[in-house]
C-alpha cells in the first residue's frame, strides 16, 4: 500500500506536516440558514463521543433529522458525504437539491454525518487518519441509534447513503460490522477509475494542501490534509452544464461550505480499492472480484452512477456509462448482495443530488429503498 508522501509528492506538495488541526468556523449567518434546513421535519445537531484507538476523546458531527410521526416509515437513512465535501454536500443551502429534506418527505429519519477528518468532526494528525477509523466511529454512532441512547429513540432499520469514497467505505464496514446496517445506497462508486482523471486530479494544481489555500490555511497547519482548489470543484465533480445553481461558484461562504478537507493518508489507502495506484505516476490496476471487499456487501445494494460522471465515465478512455454495462461489470463484485441495481440518471456527474434533475435521482432512490428495504 502506498504511504501518504506518496501522495503528496504526487500533487507536487511543498511542507512539513504538523501534528495539529484546527476546525473550520461556521459564522452566525450560516447558523440560521442551517437551522432552515428542518422544514420537512425536525433536525437537531449532535458531536456524538466515539472510541477510535489512537484518537482521544474522538467526535463525530451530526446532524439527526426526523419526520412528523404521521409520516415516518420507520426507516432511518444514514448519510456519509464524499471526498472534499462535508455533510452541506447532503444538505446544501439551495434546499431543493438537499438529500436530507428529499428523505424526510418520503418519511425517513436522517442522521448525516461529517467523517472522522472532515468537517466539525475530529480532526486527528493527517497521517493517523484510516479507513478503519472511518469506519469505527461511524460504528461508535450507529451503536447509540440502535440503542436509542443517543436520540432517545432506537433506530431497528437502518441503511447506508454514501457518496464516492463515502459509500466504497461501506464495503469495509458491512465486513467489519455486518449488523449496522440493512441495506445500501451507493453513489458514484465503481471498480474501475479513468486514469486520466486521475491525472488532472493529482496533477498539482486540482487538489492541493490546505497549506496552499487561500481559506483553510487560515485555520489548519497540518499540510498532510488536502481540499480541492478554488474554480476546481466543476471539473472534479459535476457534467457541468448541469451543476445545480450555486454548487459551483457562489459567495465566499457558500464556497467554504461546499469545500472540505481529506486526509492525504486516507486517500492513500482508498485509491486502489477503486482500481488506481499513484506511483510510479497514475496507472490501472486490476481489482480482483474475488478479494475486493465489495464482497463482504450481504444486504440489498443500489449503485447510482452519473452518466457524465469524470471519474468514471467517458473519455478519453471511452467508459460507457450505462445501466446495463455497469451492471455487467460490477455485479461479480456484489455476489453477495441479494438485491442489486443500478441506477444511471442522466446529465448527472459525480454528486447526484447536486444536479438540475437531483430532485427526480433522489425520488428514485427513496422509492427504491421503500421497495426493497422497508415494506419488505
Amino acid at each position: 500500500m502506498m504511504q501518504t508522501t506518496s501522495i503528496l509528492a504526487a500533487i507536487s506538495l511543498i511542507g512539513t506536516t504538523a501534528c495539529n488541526s484546527e476546525g473550520l468556523s461556521i459564522g452566525s449567518g450560516d447558523q440560521a440558514l442551517s437551522q432552515a434546513h428542518g422544514a420537512h421535519g425536525l433536525c437537531q445537531d449532535f458531536n456524538v463521543p466515539v472510541a477510535v484507538d489512537d484518537v482521544p476523546d474522538a467526535q463525530l458531527y451530526l446532524e439527526y433529522c426526523t419526520p412528523p410521526e404521521e409520516r415516518s416509515n420507520g426507516t432511518l437513512i444514514f448519510m456519509v458525504h464524499t471526498t472534499n465535501h462535508n455533510h452541506y454536500g447532503w444538505n446544501p443551502p439551495n434546499q431543493r437539491f438537499s438529500r436530507v429534506q428529499s428523505a424526510l418527505q418520503s418519511g425517513f429519519s436522517v442522521v448525516n454525518i461529517d467523517r472522522l477528518g472532515t468537517g466539525q468532526s475530529t480532526l486527528p494528525p493527517s497521517d493517523q487518519v484510516t479507513i478503519d477509523k472511518v469506519i469505527t466511529a461511524i460504528h461508535g454512532v450507529v451503536e447509540k441509534l440502535r440503542d436509542g441512547s443517543l436520540t432517545g429513540t432506537a433506530h431497528s432499520s437502518i441503511v447506508w447513503l454514501g457518496s464516492s469514497f463515502g459509500a466504497m467505505y461501506a464495503w469495509q464496514h458491512e465486513g467489519k460490522y455486518p449488523g449496522d446496517f440493512d441495506g445500501f445506497v451507493l453513489n458514484g462508486i465503481q471498480h474501475r477509475v479513468k486514469v486520466s482523471f486521475a491525472q488532472f486530479a493529482l496533477g498539482g494544481e486540482a487538489i492541493i494542501s490546505v497549506c496552499e489555500d487561500p481559506v483553510f490555511s487560515q485555520t489548519f497547519s497540518d499540510c498532510g490534509y488536502l481540499v480541492d482548489a478554488i474554480g476546481f470543484k466543476g471539473p472534479l465533480y459535476y457534467d457541468e452544464p448541469n451543476a445545480a445553481p450555486g454548487m459551483i461558484s457562489g459567495s465566499n461562504w457558500e464556497a467554504r461550505l461546499m469545500r472540505d478537507v481529506v486526509s492525504a493518508n486516507l486517500l492513500d489507502e482508498s485509491l486502489p480499492f477503486i482500481g488506481l495506484e499513484v506511483f510510479p505516476e497514475p496507472h490501472e490496476i486490476p481489482v480482483d472480484v474475488e478479494t475486493s471487499p465489495s464482497q463482504n456487501v450481504s444486504k440489498p445494494t443500489l449503485v447510482v452512477i452519473g452518466e457524465n460522471d469524470p471519474i468514471f465515465c467517458g473519455g478519453p478512455e471511452g467508459f460507457v456509462c450505462d445501466e446495463p454495462t455497469i451492471h455487467d461489470f460490477e455485479a461479480p463484485y456484489y455476489a453477495n448482495a441479494p438485491v442489486f441495481d443500478i441506477f444511471v440518471p442522466q446529465d448527472t456527474g459525480h454528486v447526484i443530488n447536486l444536479h438540475m434533475n437531483g430532485p427526480s435521482s433522489m425520488d428514485f432512490e427513496n422509492q427504491w429503498v421503500l421497495d426493497n428495504i422497508v415494506n419488505q
